[in-house]
């Protein structure tokens, strides 16, 4: 079980979001030249983030979270194999931060996103191949299928785990990786409200507790120091690893998996918003694993840390 929790300025998040946009315009246009960023939603981002201050505190909340959310994407999309079409689909249609998470283009963002987080195991400048085309959605250095499901509906958990199940075999029995991983993300079935409620009354409680013994004088300095807390992050990564664990545990009971298949990764992501004396953003990864049951000792251990090592950034 594993938590990213990390603290960005408004000015970073600016920053990053802006490079990512020219960086991207100029990938889609070397095979779409007409292809033009600003009706899109990625243009109304930027228009956002230009009048930051007017906006209201949803709104502020919406566009940091989906710039924030873009830009992780830029290391993977830089090395990657990937279909500019798709590309071009995923970052194309207007902004609708209300209706984001149950949007098309999650499926193929949801693959980008976890390409960029295996790419990040492996040492700067190591010569890793990343193929975001075939049978299965990722493969990793023709070793590693990884199978994407980007999960819309509290029903279908089974049958999309029989699916990726299905193609990583396929790949693995055509000799074109030689294990496969299947990784869930339960962000649009996440219980919000719920996981708001609880990660507040956590992180009010430590605020109370720094503020009797903290000399700072800025709320800002205590927050930044409470989420950057492990005892703080390993309960916050607890209330929301419980709360997928509800919905996926009943589909994990009487699974059998293949000898081909490690195992599954399955994480949620949310956004927040701590306005204070300024404002900090507090991007959140939740990720968790279930083993193949089939593995031995070793195996499931060699996969756990396997799994922490994921846990690198959002």
């Amino acid at each position: 079980m594993s938590l990213v929790v990390t603290s960005k300025s408004f000015e970073i998040i600016e920053q990053n979001y802006l490079l990512l946009l020219d960086n991207l315009t100029d990938v889609i246009k070397k095979e779409i030249p007409y292809f033009d960023p600003s009706p899109t939603k990625l243009g109304h981002i930027k228009r956002n983030l230009q009048k930051f201050k007017s906006l209201d505190l949803k709104q502020q909340l919406h566009t940091l979270e989906l710039a924030n959310k873009f830009s992780c994407i830029w290391p993977v999309l830089s090395i990657a194999n990937v279909d500019i079409g798709d590309l071009h689909k995923a970052v194309k249609g207007k902004f609708q931060p209300d209706e984001d998470s149950s949007q098309e283009y999650n499926g193929f963002f949801f693959e980008i996103a976890m390409a960029s987080r295996y790419l990040q195991i492996f040492p700067e400048n190591s010569p890793v191949t990343i193929e975001l085309n075939g049978i299965t959605d990722l493969v990793i250095d023709s070793h590693f299928a990884i199978e994407c499901k980007y999960l819309i509906s509290s029903n279908k958990v089974s049958k999309n785990i029989k699916k990726a199940a299905a193609q990583i075999n396929e790949r693995v029995n055509s000799g074109l990786a030689r294990h496969g991983i299947i990784a869930l993300d339960f962000t649009h079935l996440f219980d919000y409200k719920e996981n708001d409620r609880r990660f507040g009354n956590l992180l009010k409680r430590y605020y109370d507790e720094h503020r009797k013994n903290d000399y700072a004088t800025k709320d800002s300095f205590i927050y930044n120091r409470i989420v950057n807390d492990k005892e703080f992050i390993n309960k916050a990564s607890r209330i929301g690893i419980t709360l997928i664990e509800e919905i996926l545990s009943p589909c994990l009971k009487g699974l059998s998996l293949s000898e081909n298949i490690i195992g599954i990764h399955y994480e949620y992501s949310n956004t927040f918003v701590i306005d204070c004396d300024e404002i900090i953003v507090v991007p959140v990864r939740g990720l968790s694993y279930f083993p193949n049951p089939k593995l031995d000792d070793e195996g499931k251990k060699l996969f756990g840390k396997f799994t922490h090592k994921l846990a690198v950034g959002i």
